[in-house]
């Protein structure tokens, strides 16, 4: 037979697996201690966190009035059996309110609902911390049983388990509310059971609001996400899920972690857009490096290629008398010259070709843009300035600034098939400080087509803070074109990536502009989205004080022969093709396969050398290298540096020390003979 006792208490536990609420679990305790004894009233006070008082947890069968009275009662040593108990932590037994003095401030409390008798035992917790108190009520004098209190001992355990239950529940909720994740519960029938503020505030939505619902009740538009798809998974195999993925409805990347149970889901989740976005930027940046490292690589190769074909149909064109062979000629140089175009760019977009220091008024590079423009642009695309920086001088090479403008203003002309508007426009901006951050200027918003504001694409992963403090030149190109899409926006500034059909591109212009910025120290970024037209922005450092803009044309100088060259370059076809114009040119010629044969016979016949044509990339030393060893063996060695490419600066930095001149590969006859002259002037040995 049974125990009434013992099943009583084995439902009671159940209730308590099951994940019962507190008040339904602590109900059910009282009501089933009731069921033992005719005429007890039972009810549970539970302390506060401060605990100096007790509140109402249960009592069903006691009167409303009274449990409203006693709510929020003191702990004490003479605050009834209850508040007593709570005090000393131990059973307080009053067989006979109206007569006990510890119920002295109570009694009157009491005596309206007929309670005589009340015997309180505390409910403790693991480390003997009070969590509340069980009391039996009497309306009559009455003192307890050994039944009583066994029954007593099996209450105020399974009070005890419920409230550290609900204690430790109340700890993971906090810990829930608090942690930097967002946190929900799923039940096995897809209801959430739990949702913390910040899966709250991610939804829009009162967390209290979720409970009971079913996620994909509330939240259709998930419903074959990949997130839709991972909870099914989690759910049917019970295996942990960890994965990223973007959620299109929010516009935004997630990590998501799922925890399964038998009961249901743990699912954390936390907004990754910025982490992701960083690491576009990274990849883009390291994409765009690689591709410049193999751009200027296949740059050299081809220049040297070109050298030789520019240089020698050049002395062709210069020696054949028949007009027919004299036209073929010429047409090869002319093919050689716009094939150089295209390696410039090449050189232009990797940063290693050779630029100009100089000077340059921007506004007069864009009224000559423009003026060019006007020649070539559909008449239905109608072009305005907007010219608002006073100061517009910025330090580098005009041509290179002139061509990027212009290739961003084609860029717009093609994307305008139908007719536009074509603007230029320049204001001073001071950075850092995001004061010159397009769109956070009501002109910016005013002049672009309205809309919401999207799609800004770097070029890198710098930002204003890394550029030195200062002024800067803000350039803007915009048209109201047919704009880019997300893929080709983040591609834009790729060499040979062009959207053109093919034959009509070769998708190096764009390349271009995007070397040409960085090699003059600014920051380009484009904004631009389909059907609301494309913003591209450079930004420059202003030269403090203004200068003379862009260089005079200097005279050409008087024609120079009969030099002793001496020609280091170690490709053996450039070699020979630099040594035959000279040979042209009236000159004595003393090759040099690399800078270390180049050192050791200017060691020996430097004072008969001229001039020296030094090729800047060999496999011994570079050229870099070659022309300080050759300073230190005559100060006043004549160099004139020969590249296709060079690392970024050393060409500028022998410049700057002393080297002539350079000759940018590919070049011919003409321009060598024209920088030897420069160099050597009239007065030649």
């Amino acid at each position: 037979m049974q125990d009434p006792l013992l099943d009583g208490q084995l439902r009671l536990l159940e209730m308590l697996a099951m994940g019962e609420s507190l008040e339904n679990v602590l109900t059910a305790t009282l009501k089933f201690c009731e069921s033992h004894s005719a005429g007890m009233l039972c009810s549970i006070l539970l302390v506060d966190r401060a605990g100096k008082r007790l509140h109402h947890g249960s009592a069903p069968s006691l009167p409303p009035e009274y449990m409203r009275r006693i709510d929020g009662s003191a702990i004490g040593p003479r605050a009834g059996s209850c508040g007593t108990a709570a005090f000393l932590g131990k059973q307080v037994i009053v067989e006979d309110i109206d007569t006990d003095p510890l119920w002295t401030d109570y009694r009157k409390i009491a005596a309206p609902f007929g309670l005589r008798a009340c015997w309180s035992t505390p409910i403790l917790g693991p480390d003997q911390q009070v969590l509340g108190t069980f009391a039996m009520y009497y309306r009559r004098p009455n003192r307890p049983t050994s039944g009583d209190l066994h029954l007593i001992g099996v209450i105020t355990h399974v009070a005890a388990l419920a409230l550290r239950c609900r204690r430790a529940e109340e700890e993971r909720r906090q810990v829930f509310e608090r942690i930097s994740d967002a946190f929900v519960a799923l039940d096995g029938d897809w209801k959430y059971t739990y949702v913390n503020p910040k899966a709250g505030a991610f939804f829009g939505r009162e967390p209290s609001s979720l409970i009971g619902k079913h996620i994909w009740t509330e939240f259709p538009e998930g419903v074959g996400q990949k997130f839709h798809l991972a909870y099914e998974k989690a759910m049917k195999e019970q295996i942990p899920i960890v994965f990223e993925d973007f959620y299109p409805p929010w516009g935004r990347w997630f990590e998501n972690r799922i925890y399964p149970s038998p009961q249901g889901l743990s699912i954390y989740f936390h907004d990754i857009s910025e982490r992701r976005r960083a690491e576009e930027k990274i990849r883009q940046s390291e994409k765009m490096t690689a591709l410049g490292q193999l751009a200027g690589g296949i740059a050299h190769d081809f220049n040297n290629q070109l050298s030789v074909m520019l240089g020698y149909a050049g002395l062709l064109e210069n020696r054949l008398t028949d007009p027919d062979l004299k036209r073929f000629a010429s047409s090869i140089v002319r093919a050689a010259d716009r094939s150089g175009d295209l390696t410039r760019n090449l050189l232009s977009f990797s940063r290693q070709g050779h630029i100009e220091s100089v000077p340059i008024d921007v506004h007069d590079l864009i009224v000559e843009v423009i003026e060019l423009l006007g020649h070539s642009l559909d008449r239905r695309i109608l072009i305005s300035k907007r010219l608002d920086s006073g100061l517009a001088q910025v330090l580098g090479d005009p041509a290179s600034l002139q061509n990027a403008l212009l290739n961003l203003a084609l860029n717009s002309r093609d994307a305008m098939p139908g007719g536009g508007r074509l603007e230029f426009s320049t204001e001073v901006a001071e950075l850092p400080g995001v004061a010159g951050f397009p769109g956070d200027r009501t002109s910016d918003r005013d002049a672009f087509p309205p809309g919401p504001r999207k799609g800004l694409h770097w070029t890198g992963p710098e930002e204003f803070s890394d550029m030195p403090a200062g002024a800067y030149l803000h350039i803007t190109v915009s048209d109201d074109g047919t704009g880019m899409t997300e893929e080709v926006r983040k591609r834009i500034f790729e060499p040979f990536f062009t959207t053109k059909p093919v034959g009509k591109g070769t998708g190096m212009g764009m390349a271009s502009v995007f070397g040409t910025v960085k090699t003059h120290r600014g920051r380009i970024l484009v904004e631009s989205e389909v059907g609301r037209g494309t913003r591209f922005h450079i930004y420059l450092p202003l030269l403090p004080s203004a200068g003379e803009a862009g260089t005079q044309p200097k005279p050409s100088p008087a024609f120079t022969r009969d030099l002793r060259v001496l020609v280091v370059e170690d490709e053996v076809q450039i070699r020979e093709l630099i040594s035959d114009m000279l040979k042209a040119g009236g000159h004595t010629v003393i090759g040099a396969s690399g800078g270390l044969e180049a050192l050791e016979c200017f060691r020996e016949r430097w004072r008969e050398i001229d001039l020296v044509i030094l090729d800047m990339i060999m496999g011994d030393i570079d050229g870099y290298q070659t022309f300080q060893e050759l300073k230190r063996i005559d100060p006043e060695a004549k160099v004139i540096l020969s590249s296709g490419f060079s690392p970024e600066g050393k060409i500028e930095a022998l410049l700057d020390e002393g080297a002539q001149g350079l000759l940018q590969k590919p070049y011919g006859k003409e321009q060598l003979d024209r920088m030897i002259a420069a160099v050597m002037g009239s007065g030649a040995k």
